[in-house]
């Protein structure tokens, strides 16, 4: 542990620092929980909260324990919120109204607002709140493996706002600050809670002993839709995806919606509705001290949370169409808090900006368990597409193949995993309806705190493995002025599909009833209704390069091309914070990143690619006397020996040729034809007697053919 002097400056190189990044996240998760057997715990919470810890310290939103329902109403907060800014070169955290209730009974705590926050009591000693709010984060903060991201998250809500389902209760009864002008005060934790709760016998209630011979399925959830079954093996598990980012949006009453800017004379907004919003800036020079800043515009997607396509896509369609119509130089994506949604909104969203991206979804496999082998073969195999030829095949679970682990200790592990698949999407409105403007990377750029997770992450990491677009970071810890110099990652938890154990035991009450003798394989359900969150797909890069190590893509740091002085706050899109996100990231506009090539017909590319002029990253000026490889031309891509190969034909299901098809047609077709026969014979039959007989069950789903079509799957 570093000693409380040297973590100020060592606060921006913890991602440096282990060397490998997320080395120490290395947990092994059933020793871990195997330690509390025997354990006497002074109370349900306490036991409840280390499981919690234990699951935290990954790091990983898609995967945490979240404690049973008894503990999810109530919420611990100090009455004020932190806003951090950079005045005279030097990073500050400034308070700010969190509950306006508290004034009320305590009206000299308003003299506390707006007051510089110098000193915050940690173990008996004042220590820089930088260093107290970086090592809170560092050790409790669950939402993500980059440091930068941790801070932000506990700026903009953990360190002072802390939900029960995932923290525990407060050390003290207040934390002890000292404020410039004021000296020590005491900022209280105050519970807050939106339920009702009369004495022990309601909290009870909430947590109840589960009854495994009852049903716990919630019949009306899928009531016309998919079974939790057919959820799990078509990857479109959207209930766990929903929890998930209701979790990630926060308290309700911190939860603050969007209020537009009004208009002014350098800022517009062009665009609204509950999907997208966009904006267009331009200012027009004053002084020296005063750039002008060329007509920039903005698209700003807090989630990607939208299960209907078709809205999402006349969206997206109408808002690039108000960009396009104010005609600006420059472009950003604003994907700041992001927590990411349905996974082929955002390869979607890649391709309407990038149209000739390719391969746009990522490679993805799943790890072999006993659950996964009943339902990926007994009931039928389902078809996956192929990374690069988009053909299906339906041997991409079995026979699978090994991946070995290290841990910290050096030992080594391995376990079964899927071969490598995709995911699909129906691209077909987005390219019958092109964008009608694009921008290259020397005008295009993304907007991130380090919070866009999940499907946000997906779209983020592929635009910069793709070097589509400059990559521009907020916030973090700032030390003497400057920005961080630790490698920002630029998204958090790029994973999978998630998935629950509230969807695990929808799975068993529906196996228990309808194919009792697969129950052996379903894991019991927990004792009470806390429940526990996982990925169970893993997302790997596009980069040839990157891939070749094997890697998923969540423990691979995408570094920020560059960071700006501006912090997550309760509302990004006031008049200030938007301006001045414009005017702060104008200068890299005229700048290039290290990997930039800027096209130039005078260099002589490879066939089937163009080439340019690569960046100079000392001077941020393109070097005009070399030549290097920009990209492919449209219908090519780069392959893993660095050729521009044609893209492949439309997917298909199969490579069969036409004939086999014609053949399988007529087959199928007299397939079908006799058993209309025997259906039309059996109730001849049934109508001259009065047995009676019941059908097998199937799930819903064919007993040992598998479906013929890529899947198009929803994750997070």
């Amino acid at each position: 542990r570093l000693h409380r002097s040297d973590r100020a400056q060592c606060l921006q190189g913890s991602g440096s620092v282990p060397s490998v990044p997320f080395e120490n996240l290395a947990i092994d998760l059933a020793g871990e929980l195997a330690k509390l057997k025997g354990v006497t715990f002074g109370s349900d919470h306490e036991f409840q909260q280390k499981i919690s810890d234990i699951f935290s310290r990954l790091k990983d939103p898609h995967s945490i324990y979240v404690k049973p329902e008894c503990y999810q109403p109530f919420i611990f907060a100090v009455p004020f919120r932190l806003n951090s800014t950079l005045e005279n070169g030097a990073q500050v955290l400034r308070l700010d109204t969190l509950v306006p209730a508290y004034f009320t009974a305590h009206p000299e705590a308003r003299d506390y607002l707006g007051k510089r926050l110098l000193k915050i009591k940690v173990d008996g000693t004042f220590i820089d709140p930088l260093v107290a709010i970086g090592d809170w984060a560092e050790k409790s903060c669950y939402f993500s493996k980059s440091q930068a991201a941790r801070f932000n998250q506990a700026i903009k809500q953990d360190y002072w706002v802390r939900s029960m389902h995932l923290y525990g209760i407060p050390e003290s009864n207040s934390t002890t600050v000292e404020l410039e002008t004021i000296g020590v005060v005491e900022l209280p934790w105050l519970g807050l809670t939106g339920t009702t709760i009369n004495g022990a016998a309601d909290f009870a209630s909430l947590c109840p002993i589960v009854n495994e011979s009852a049903s716990t399925a919630n019949e009306a959830t899928h009531h016309g839709g998919p079974s939790p079954i057919e959820m799990l093996r078509s990857g479109h598990p959207t209930e766990p995806v929903r929890r998930m980012m209701e979790q990630l949006r926060g308290p309700a009453f911190l939860r603050e919606e969007p209020r537009m800017p009004a208009s002014n004379g350098d800022l517009s907004v062009l665009y609204q509705d509950t999907i997208f919003q966009a904006f267009l800036y331009s200012h027009a020079s004053t002084g020296s001290s005063d750039p002008a800043v060329p007509k920039t515009a903005m698209l700003r997607l807090a989630s990607f949370m939208h299960t209907d396509a078709y809205q999402y896509q006349r969206s997206l369609i109408a808002a690039m169409k108000a960009v396009a119509l104010a005609a600006p130089e420059r472009f950003i994506v604003d994907v700041r808090g992001n927590g990411g949604g349905v996974v082929v909104r955002g390869y979607e969203l890649v391709k309407y900006l990038v149209p000739n991206m390719f391969p746009l979804s990522g490679e993805y496999d799943v790890r072999h368990n006993d659950v996964l082998d009943v339902f990926w073969s007994s009931f039928g195999g389902t078809m996956q597409a192929d990374w690069i030829s988009h053909k299906g095949y339906t041997d991409w679970y079995y026979p699978g193949k090994n991946r070995t682990f290290t841990n910290m200790s050096g030992a080594k592990f391995n376990h079964l995993f899927s071969s490598n698949f995709t995911l699909l999407s129906d691209l077909s409105f987005l390219e019958a309806n092109p964008s009608p403007i694009t921008f290259d990377p020397q005008h295009f750029a993304v907007l991130t705190d380090g919070l866009c997770g999940s499907t946000c992450a997906a779209f983020s990491k592929r635009l910069h493995e793709a070097h589509a677009a400059k990559m521009i970071g907020v916030g973090g810890v700032w030390v003497n002025g400057t920005a961080p110099t630790a490698p920002f990652d630029i998204a958090s938890f790029a994973g999978g599909s998630v998935i629950d154990s509230q969807l695990i035991d929808q799975i068993r009450d529906q196996v228990k009833a309808q194919a009792p003798q697969y129950l052996h394989v379903v894991p019991p359900q927990l004792p009470r209704n806390g429940y526990l969150r996982f990925a169970f797909y893993d997302l790997y890069a596009w980069d040839w390069t990157v891939r070749q190590k094997g890697i998923p893509l969540e423990f691979l740091v995408n570094p920020a091309d560059w960071v700006i002085p501006t912090w997550p706050a309760a509302n990004d899109l006031t008049l200030n914070l938007l301006t001045s996100v414009f005017k702060l990231s104008a200068p890299y506009f005229d700048k290039c990143a290290s990997w930039e090539v800027k096209y130039d017909a005078a260099c002589t590319p490879i066939a089937n690619g163009r080439a340019g002029r690569p960046c100079d990253a000392a001077t941020g000026t393109f070097d005009t006397t070399r030549c290097a490889f920009l990209d492919c031309l449209a219908g090519y891509y780069k392959n893993a020996d660095g050729a521009c190969v044609e893209v492949p034909s439309t997917p298909v299901s199969s490579g069969l040729p036409w004939w086999a098809y014609l053949i399988i047609g007529l087959v199928v077709f007299a397939i079908v034809c006799a058993v209309v026969a025997v259906i039309i014979c059996c109730c001849c039959c049934r109508g001259r007697g009065q047995n009676k007989s019941s059908g097998g069950v199937t799930l819903g789903l064919p007993p040992s053919s598998p479906t013929t079509n890529p899947v198009y799957a929803a994750a997070a």
